[in-house]
């Protein structure tokens, strides 16, 4: 059987991605699954959400950004102030991502 052309390294990206998932710290997913949930959200919103200071799941965002899991959406100005404020959701994956080996 002829193997189709990217097979090999869509495998070991998706065996990757599983590995990074299995690997994330409590907070981080904690933060991924409230994205995963609610998203496109904010910072601010996600900390209302967990009930605790942005500064405390702020870093987590950033960590997930590096890791490729979650992205900037768009943009919309923060209530108290008049910033622009990031929204994020999870990445989309490649549909070939739900079948198993």
């Amino acid at each position: 059987m002829k193997v189709r052309a990217g097979y090999i390294s869509e495998k070991f990206r998706n065996l990757s991605f599983e590995e990074i998932l299995k690997n994330l710290s409590d907070r981080q997913s904690a933060v991924y699954n409230m994205i995963l949930e609610f998203g496109p959200i904010s910072i601010e919103e996600t900390a209302k959400l967990m009930q605790t200071e942005k500064n405390c799941i702020s870093g987590r965002f950033t960590e997930l950004s590096n890791l490729d899991l979650i992205e900037v959406v768009g943009w919309t100005k923060n209530k108290t102030e008049t910033r622009s404020i990031g929204l994020y959701r999870v990445k989309k994956w490649d549909p070939q991502l739900s079948f198993m080996f």
